[in-house]
């Protein structure tokens, strides 16, 4: 258990790790209000539930999972690559809504996630 926490530690004081924090930190800011707001109609456990377990399920996935590090960063390659994983992203946490209840989850996902892409864009 130590190793695996070593592990965690060492990763976020590397670069990769810490623009990986910042970002998720970023993200949770922008994406938490507005998951709150589209959920609101439902139990506070809920409601907490899908604002801040939506983007913690998925963000490390979307940093740690995909191969930036090969993809070119020339805009030809890079951003297609980042609109087609957002938009897996916003499918996941559209599906992860509709699991919990939330009226229309497919629609607050993609305003929250299209909200912190465009925040870290402009960041």
């Amino acid at each position: 258990m130590n190793d695996w926490i070593d592990s965690i530690i060492q990763l976020l004081r590397s670069e990769f790790g810490s623009q990986w924090f910042q970002a998720f930190v970023t993200t949770q800011l922008v994406e938490i209000p507005i998951y709150i707001f589209g959920a609101r109609k439902l139990p506070a456990g809920k409601r907490w539930l899908f604002a801040a377990g939506a983007s913690s399920l998925t963000h490390p996935f979307l940093w740690f999972a995909i191969p930036w590090e090969s993809i070119a960063w020339e805009p030809v390659d890079y951003w297609p690559t980042v609109i087609l994983a957002e938009c897996n992203i916003a499918l996941i946490e559209g599906v992860f809504g509709k699991s919990l209840g939330v009226p229309h989850p497919f629609f607050w996902s993609l305003t929250a996630n299209s909200a912190s892409v465009l925040t870290g864009i402009l960041l």
